[in-house]
């Protein structure tokens, strides 16, 4: 495996609670593989659940990571403090044409969702605020609400990458959703994940997964990501969600 350029791992704790023993089992992984090839160890706070996140909870966290001798390189970043960076990041993808606004409300999803399901289809969201789509439905924006920012997925091909656990793992581009970069151009989403952490870099991402579909789905979206935004992504390892004791 070739190390030429800095390699950066990233661990982001939701600060809404203490620090779990899957939560340092993820860190430990993290921040060993940033040791073990001289790169860098960089740690975000994933401030965004405004209700729940706590500032005892962020010291809580430190002081956990600091008593298991983890220190990091870079960091703590704090995702409410850099909303600028990842509004921008949106409005140029929106302009490349990798991501649109759409005005769809939680009540219209859950019932296209709803009628997905006793149709015996998929239930996920259908594209409808796709600009071609949206004026094709006579869709106008309302003046009442913003808008979410939506990935735009590529519909044919297929995303393949070498996964440091699973090895070789390849995934069609029709089975995703255009899951939602920014929820209502306030709080960053998904495309946190590259945009926050690799920066021109090599990328190894350490993510924890509650399930084997959602850890590949969120991995190929992360990978169009990395493309869309021109950053080296080159490996992957997913761990395992928790561990018992």
């Amino acid at each position: 495996m070739s190390t030429a350029s800095t390699v950066r791992t990233r661990f982001a704790p939701s600060p809404t609670g203490f620090l779990h023993i899957g939560g340092a089992r993820t860190a430990l992984f993290s921040w060993a593989w940033a040791r073990k090839l001289g790169g860098q160890f960089v740690l975000r706070i994933e401030d965004t659940d405004l209700e729940r996140s706590t500032e005892a909870s962020v010291n809580a966290i430190l002081e956990s990571l600091r008593w298991l001798g983890l220190d990091w390189d870079e960091g703590p970043f704090f995702q409410m403090k850099r909303l600028d960076r990842y509004k921008a990041l949106a409005d140029q993808l929106v302009a490349a044409g990798h991501a649109y606004p759409c005005w769809m409300t939680r009540g219209e999803l859950e019932a296209l969702r709803k009628d997905q399901v006793e149709k015996g289809l998929k239930p996920r969201y259908d594209g409808r605020g796709r600009p071609e789509r949206a004026q094709a439905l006579g869709l106008v924006p309302p003046a009442d609400r913003p808008p979410v920012i939506r990935f735009r997925t590529p519909g044919e091909g297929s995303v393949g990458w070498n996964d440091l656990v699973k090895g070789p793992i390849a995934f069609p581009n029709a089975e995703l959703d255009d899951l939602v970069l920014l929820p209502q151009r306030t709080t960053p989403s998904m495309g946190s994940v590259v945009a926050g952490s690799c920066r021109g870099t090599t990328c190894f991402p350490a993510r924890k997964f509650p399930t084997k579909h959602d850890s590949v789905c969120r991995t190929v979206l992360c990978w169009h990501m990395a493309e869309w935004l021109r950053m080296s992504v080159r490996f992957w390892k997913w761990s395992p969600r928790s561990i018992c004791c």
